[in-house]
């Protein structure tokens, strides 16, 4: 029996090395689908979140960390997906990325970091002429005369792992202007915020998956299309 067990435990550490050993895209699409049926349909906690994104990967920011790196626009892979929503006007597109990294256990897997859409300053004013532009590596382009954002329209981040199924997990946060909860400069029902008028919504979701699977992560007001592809296959 005691060998049995070590020959299990064997096989098993293998079966782990394998996968780490391998390389897999990750393909992201973040978008909003703001509408007034979306707004109504429940009370919206009045808050303001700059998620806490210490101990992540900042690939936007040219952090490359061994395996984990940032693919070029040529290199999306939902490319089709991405053309559908861009040419429905419910929708509106507020980041794609893809990267490649190891697939490991949960422990072991990095959380990326994830940001991007209209950036705010300290007084959640939108900035302007501000660019965050994906290339083979990825740079900020901008006014440098500008203010460095303070909020980012979606901001958060995501992991990827392997342990028996394929995990995703997703902390996204949502902030927009809280006119929009009427429609004017009124405040909503849950008060106003004093003096950055911004609210935050949040998507937490943790998602079983397969290779090569398109996974829709919902919320009433904006969404994630992730899928998850051997690279260079």
């Amino acid at each position: 029996m005691k060998k049995i067990i070590l020959t299990l435990l064997f096989l098993a550490f293998i079966s782990q090395s394998v996968f780490a050993a391998k390389l897999y895209q990750v393909n992201i699409i973040v978008f909003s689908h703001i509408t007034s049926s979306a707004l109504s349909s429940e009370t919206w906690p009045n808050k303001l979140i700059n998620p806490n994104v210490n101990g992540t990967i900042d690939l936007l920011g040219q952090q490359n960390i061994g395996a984990y790196q940032l693919l070029s626009n040529d290199q999306f892979g939902l490319q089709n997906e991405l053309n559908k929503l861009n040419s429905d006007s419910k929708y509106r597109v507020l980041l794609t990325m893809s990267w490649t990294q190891p697939m490991s256990s949960s422990r072991g897997a990095k959380w990326i970091h994830i940001y991007g859409g209209q950036p705010y300053d300290q007084a959640g004013q939108p900035i302007n002429n501000y660019a965050l532009t994906q290339t083979a590596t990825t740079s900020l382009a901008g006014d440098p005369t500008q203010a460095t954002p303070a909020y980012w329209e979606i901001n958060g981040r995501i992991k990827v792992s392997f342990q028996t199924f394929y995990q995703i997990y997703t902390r996204l946060y949502l902030t927009e202007p809280e006119s929009l909860m009427t429609g004017s400069g009124d405040k909503n029902p849950a008060g106003n915020f004093q003096p950055t008028p911004l609210i935050t919504f949040d998507l937490n979701e943790n998602r079983h998956t397969r290779l090569n699977k398109l996974n829709y992560i919902d919320h009433p007001l904006f969404g994630v299309l992730i899928k998850i592809t051997p690279y260079g296959t």
